[in-house]
């Protein structure tokens, strides 16, 4: 079980387990494949802990060789582990998932730390450079390299958002620099045979920051876009993806506009065969390039020109040609002129001139013009020229124009990120390879000199002592490349300048020149390729096309063509070739002469290079760990091979004996001097260096050395000096806060004890001040109250002698009628109005007393009774009435102050009638208002005449209280405007407006009332909102009370001759006012008691709960002539109307009992009474037996199987108490909010009486104060006058009733029921104790 290390069974140790024993030899188990294997005991050694646990940084492994690099990284990548150090170097496996290590989390995790104290990790990169920007002061650079589908593009982005994320200030060009990425991917990125998302491209980003370390903007620079791919991929690959992304991504109307389709049907897109990845979502990626390039700025029309440079690519794509023959030459012509039409169209040229151009050549020899038709095989190449030639310029402009967004050209350092193509070896290699792999020689060649050759340099210059280390230099290879005159390159350059030279030719000349090279493979067969052996192995290039692809050339007549397009994007896209001017001259172009792809390509290297070896590098190399791309598979031989061309082993070993950390001495001495801890140290550099490395305690001296200039440390080192350093600086810290914050304490405390002082003694001067002020503000006080008295006694009488003038003046000026502010007298007013003024007389009841009878009662005791300022609801106030008019009235019907008759009704009406008679009654409002000459009856007649229509047609309240409005809406004279208020109040006795008007009325009326009328108008809307409207109109006492604005009493007459005063208003109910009258006596929680009416000589009038009592007065005072009117109406218009629907009617009169109306009010009156009315003259226990037959009768039948008929009378009569109490069956009505608690002597009286109380009656029995409203108080409450004989009596609405007689009374007092209930008890032949 032993693990150990095989040798001889591959060429490299490999991982296994010790079997058992066979002699001189093992059978051990291979760790990679799990095969048994016997190995001689001198070819095994046993395995390190550090190889079998596994370590973070490769450096620490006991075993340094192939395997144990090999076996380390199988097993982190088991873990899930993918990231592992070699010094500062960092080793990243793709997983090929996703890892969710990537969150702010992580990002929280590695700033600001040391590189190694936190696992590896590519934040680790990002964070150390940035460290090192403050430390050092000098620009950095992560290159990142390996082969294709490694994950360096990914890395990339990593990086790119981690430099981002911990970015200071958050700022717009950030989230450009991020943006540009997914942009650039999918105008660079393709998907080939080991890579689903290759770049095609190679792309160094430079991060610009500023002193304080914030990103102030950033540089890209392209290198080499594959420009074959554009129009041919082999099988299983695709073209570039913005192609399939715009394709899936466009809206229909958008790809209809281009001329577009399916991918399949584009031959640059459908010749690998796969127009789709299983792992990418071309749609959701084109939204993604849609936002970037919003995010980018670009513009609208800048988007669409880009859009339409890749649909005209497309469509030349499927340009076809034919042979054809003309003056015994081949020449060819286009299949469908349709379809150049269409790439014409989308680029803005010529079509004529676009089909001339790809089937001809235009060439100018002295002057003279020569047209040279093209055979096929040209025509086609012509095509493809224009397609590369359109896109790789675009490409270059898309890159300048982001440079343009995000380059702000001010930067003190800047961190520079290599992301560029991967080494290649494909079956069939083309230039495009050699390009891209000579790249990666020069990465591995700048890897190698910064890691070894300029390392081993420093070493000797500094007079380090060390052993060098052999490593493998692949400068040789780089030389046969691009060394001058005969390199590979050179040579194609040269070939490419003949205009006869071939492929074929250029091959020959490569081999004869280098077939002696070590780095240069020669073909065993004669065939157009050759072989370079590179850093990571050998590779076989095929020239065809070599030529053709290094020259890149577009015929001058085609650009001449695209230079006159009308669109200003394509006609600037080709005047310049995407090459700078410094590479131009570099390369060796001058004029109208085009450099060479290989040129440009070799003078792009050197400078990235050069940039680089101005920074301080970082490396992060990619591993590859299967062709499969698949997760959870590690193919040992294909990342041995990786780790053997990166040069891996020897960057382990130089790294372990060398000293990578390399530090000027006065700037080691400047970071570290506070280990020292206050010693002095030494003046000389060197030696206070010295001192600095002798206070080490966990590194060993070998660890360390010191040169001439500089000290070189391990990376160990240099983390043990940082966590000491930070160490020493806190306790500096604190011991400079210790003595800061007691100097501060003790200031403090001085500055206090001043204060003290200084409060003491402002103290003490202010008790006495204070005093003396106090004394001095009451001698002044009792001086001015003695000097204002003679004053303030002239001034009120002045000011009510004032009050008093303008009242005579108000009524005055009422009483010449001056409330008029037009002619109104002559309006039209509608004839049934015209009957009643002349045929006018009171029927019955209260109002056989005149207007000014009542009026002279309500100045009587009650006077002192006013209606409380009322509970408004909160949200009310947001209800202006402006805004009902806006949103209800009509188109054409205004909110203003009307003075003549009204054309258009306010409020929409459901038919032509209604508007009509909407009309009228605004007739009547306007005489009631405005015009003197009516009386105090004719007065009152119009407000019942308008009510009543109200009640007929309640589809009209809304309207007619909306006229009300407008009439009381800046009126210009006050007189009139009152009455319009009085005429509100009255409307608002009998109906209240709709739900939708409530709120909005309510506000009006809260904002605008006048004078008295706001309260009494915001009292009778509380109280009457969600009621049924009266049935109806008003009494003559609702408007007198109205007309003077005080409250309405009624005295209630019991049937032991009292009476008692409630409070009631318009609306009050025949329960209610049972309720209240029950509560002022004293019953407890009274609940289910009424009121009966009685007229001497007339049927008892039984009311039904929710009846409002003034009702029954009001039909006893209409006049005949109303009845009349009022039956004659509800046989037009029978039905019962609702404010919710249009059906028109009103409830049956006593007159007349037709329709539904009248159906309800027989059906309420036909049940049983629970109440039967006391007569004059009969027995009143035998009817008090009556009213309680099926209660005693069920008694007697117990009391005769019963003993103790004591016992079971109590019982009985208990019972009947409590029945009587309203315990009975039923819901009563909620009773009214509770009055102030009785005198014990008041007692119930049951009589509708005079509107002034008894003579005596303030003097014995006071009336009470008014209950408080249970939301708004109760509204008016007045009494009637007593000469109608009418009573109103009290009842209980439970299964057993009592009412009260006018003459035969019964006394409801505490003495009074006792007595009642002992006379029960008496007829029934049992007693009566007492109890309630």
């Amino acid at each position: 079980g032993t693990q150990i290390w095989a040798n001889k069974i591959k060429d490299y140790p490999i991982p296994a387990v010790v079997v058992h024993a066979k002699g001189k030899s093992y059978e051990v188990k291979d760790a990679e494949e799990g095969k048994i294997h016997v190995v001689d005991r001198d070819h095994i050694s046993a395995m390190k802990s550090t190889s079998i646990n596994g370590v973070e940084d490769m450096i620490q492994l006991q075993d340094l060789h192939e395997g144990s690099l090999l076996h380390n990284l199988k097993l982190r990548y088991d873990l899930g582990k993918i990231y592992t150090f070699t010094g500062s170097i960092l080793v990243a496996v793709n997983p090929y998932r996703y890892y969710n290590i990537y969150g702010i989390d992580d990002v929280r995790q590695y700033e600001g730390k040391l590189l190694g104290t936190q696992p590896p990790h590519i934040f680790a990169i990002g964070n150390a450079a940035l460290d090192n920007i403050a430390k050092m002061k000098q620009n950095q650079c992560v290159v990142i390299s390996g082969e294709s589908g490694a994950g360096k593009t990914e890395s990339t982005k990593l990086i790119m958002q981690y430099l981002a994320a911990v970015n200071p200030e958050r700022s717009m060009i950030t989230e450009q620099i991020l943006e540009a990425n997914p942009l650039l991917e999918s105008f660079g990125n393709a998907k080939t045979l080991r890579n689903h998302n290759s770049s095609r491209f190679g792309k160094y980003t430079e991060l610009h920051y500023s002193k304080s370390g914030t990103i102030t903007g950033c540089s890209i620079k392209q290198y080499l876009l594959e420009k074959s791919r554009i129009v041919s991929h082999q099988d299983g690959e695709r073209s570039y993806h913005i192609f399939y992304e715009m394709l899936a991504g466009l809206s229909t109307q958008q790809r209809a506009k281009l001329s577009l389709s399916a991918a399949e049907n584009y031959y640059y897109l459908n010749q690998g065969n796969v127009t789709s990845i299983e792992s990418k979502d071309d749609e959701d990626d084109f939204q993604r390039v849609q936002s970037a390039l919003e995010v980018l700025s670009f513009k609208p029309i800048e988007q669409e020109a880009i859009f339409r440079v890749l649909a005209a690519v497309l469509h030349l794509g499927n340009t076809q040609f034919e042979i054809d023959s003309k003056n015994n030459m081949e020449t060819t012509q286009i299949l469908d002129v349709a379809l150049t039409g269409v790439v014409a169209g989308l680029l803005g040229i010529s079509a004529d001139g676009l089909n001339e151009n790809l089937t001809t050549r235009c060439s100018v020899t002295r002057g003279e013009k020569f047209v040279t038709p093209l055979n096929l095989e040209q025509a086609m190449d012509t095509r493809d020229a224009l397609a590369k030639a359109l896109y790789s310029n675009m490409f270059a402009w898309l890159v300048n124009r982001i440079n343009s967004i995000i380059d702000k050209h001010s930067k003190a350092y800047s961190v520079g990120v290599l992301d560029i193509f991967g080494f290649e070896d494909f079956q069939v290699n083309s230039f495009e390879q050699l390009c891209i792999n000579f790249a990666n020689e020069n990465l591995q060649f700048y890897f190698n000199e910064h890691i070894f050759k300029l390392e081993q340099a420093i070493y000797d210059k500094e007079n380090i002592d060390w052993t060098k280390i052999t490593f493998s230099d692949n400068q040789g290879c780089l030389d046969l490349i691009s060394k001058k005159p005969v390199g590979i390159l050179h040579i194609l350059d040269d070939e490419s300048n003949f205009p006869k030279g071939t492929d074929e030719g250029y091959c020959s000349k490569v081999t004869a020149e280098h077939k002696s090279n070590p780095f240069f493979v020669v073909p065993k067969t004669r065939s157009p390729k050759f072989g370079l052996k590179h850093y990571a192995g050998s590779v076989w290039y095929t020239v065809h096309g070599f030529l053709e692809k290094n020259r890149d050339t577009l015929r001058d007549d085609l650009k001449d063509l695209l230079t006159t397009s009308s669109s200003p994007f394509v006609s600037e896209l080709l005047k310049k070739d995407g090459v700078s001017d410094s590479v131009r001259k570099a390369a060796g172009a001058s004029g109208r002469k085009r450099p060479t792809v290989a040129s440009v390509f070799t003078t792009s290297l050197t400078n990235l290079i050069g940039t680089m070896s101005k920074c301080y590098p970082y490396f992060v190399r990619c591993i590859k760990p299967n062709n499969q791309k698949s997760p959870d598979y590690f193919e040992h031989t294909l990342v041995l091979n990786q780790l053997r061309y990166s040069g891996m082993l020897e960057t382990i070993r130089i790294r372990r004996v060398g000293y990578p950390v390399r530090i000027e001495f006065d700037s080691f001495n400047f970071r570290f001097r506070p280990i020292l801890k206050g010693k002095t140290p030494p003046r000389e550099p060197r030696a206070m260096a010295h001192a600095i490395l002798s206070a080490l305690v966990i590194s060993s001296k070998d660890s360390w050395q010191l040169g001439l200039t500089k000290v070189f440390i391990r990376e160990s080192v240099e983390r043990e000096l940082e966590e000491m350093r930070s160490f020493a600086l806190f306790h500096i810290v604190v011991t400079i806060q210790k003595h800061v914050k007691r100097w501060i304490a003790v200031q403090r405390y001085r500055r206090i004890l001043r204060a003290i002082v200084v409060i003491q003694s402002f103290s003490r001067m202010q008790v006495a001040r204070r005093e003396y002020d106090r004394r001095l503000g009451a001698v002044i006080t009792i001086q001015a109250f003695a000097r204002m008295i003679k004053p303030r006694l002239e001034f009120v009488a002045v000011r009510d002698e004032r009050r008093r003038e303008r009242a005579l003046e108000r009524d005055r000026l009422r009483a010449a009628g001056q409330r008029s502010v037009g002619d109104v007298s002559e309006l039209v007013i509608p004839d049934e109005l015209e009957t009643l003024l002349k045929n006018w007389s009171v029927s019955s009841g209260p109002a056989t007393l005149s207007i000014d009878a009542i009026a002279e009662l309500l100045d009587g005791p009650w006077k002192k009774y006013t209606y409380p300022v009322p509970e408004i609801p909160a949200d009310v106030a947001g209800h202006e009435f402006s805004k009902f008019v806006s949103g209800f009235f009509q188109q054409g019907s205004a909110w203003s102050f009307t003075r003549g008759t009204l054309t258009q009704t306010k409020l929409k009406l459901k038919s032509p009638e209604l508007e009509d008679l909407a009309l009228q009654l605004f007739n009547v409002i306007q005489r009631f208002m405005g015009d003197p000459s009516l009386n105090d009856t004719e007065e009152m007649i119009f407000a019942v005449y308008l009510i009543s229509k109200c009640l007929q047609f309640p589809v009209l309240q809304d309207e007619i209280l909306c006229q009300l409005c407008n009439q009381t809406w800046l009126n210009p004279n006050d007189i009139n405007a009152e009455r319009g208020w009085l005429l509100m109040a009255l409307c608002l006795s009998c109906f209240s407006p709709s739900e939708r008007l409530h709120p909005y009325l309510l506000c009006y009326v809260t904002s605008h009332g006048f004078e008295g009328y706001k309260a009494l108008c915001q009292q009778k809307l509380l109280r009457a909102h969600q009621r049924q409207s009266r049935s109806y109109p008003i009494t003559l006492l609702e408007f007198v009370a109205a007309a003077q604005q005080k409250p309405m009493l009624m005295s209630v007459k019991l049937p032991d001759g009292t009476s008692q005063d409630v409070m009631i208003d318009s609306t009050t109910t025949a329960s209610e006012l049972g309720n209240m009258v029950a509560q002022v006596i004293g019953i407890p929680h009274p609940s289910g008691w009424t009121v009966t009416g009685n007229i001497e000589g007339k049927d008892t009038k039984m009311f039904e709960s929710e009846e409002p009592v003034l009702d029954w007065i009001s039909q006893l005072e209409l006049p005949p002539a109303m009845h009349k009117l009022l039956k004659a109406s509800r046989q037009l218009t029978p039905g019962i109307s609702t404010k919710a629907t249009d059906i028109g009617g009103t409830a049956a009169s006593p007159d007349n009992e037709q329709g539904p109306a009248a159906n309800l009010f027989k059906q309420l009156r036909t049940r049983k009474p629970k109440s039967i009315l006391l007569t004059e003259g009969s027995d009143m226990e035998k009817q008090i037996d009556t009213m309680f037959e099926d209660l005693l009768k069920d008694n007697e039948e117990e009391e005769e199987e019963e003993e103790d008929t004591s016992h079971s009378h109590n019982g009985d009569t208990d019972a009947l108490a409590a029945r009587i109490q309203g315990s009975g069956a039923g819901v009563p009505p909620p009773p009214p909010p509770p009055p102030p608690p009785p005198p014990p002597q008041f007692s119930f009286s049951a009589q509708l009486g005079a509107a002034v109380p008894p003579a005596d009656a303030a003097a014995v029995h006071p009336p009470p104060p008014p209950p408080p409203p249970p939301p708004a108080p109760l509204s008016q409450l007045i009494s009637a006058s007593s000469q109608d004989k009418s009573i109103v009596e009290a009842k209980n609405m439970s299964d057993s009733t009592v009412t009260a007689a006018s003459r035969n009374s019964v006394d409801f007092s505490s003495a009074g029921i006792n007595a009642l209930k002992n006379q029960i008890a008496k007829n029934k032949g049992c007693n009566y104790n007492g109890t309630s």
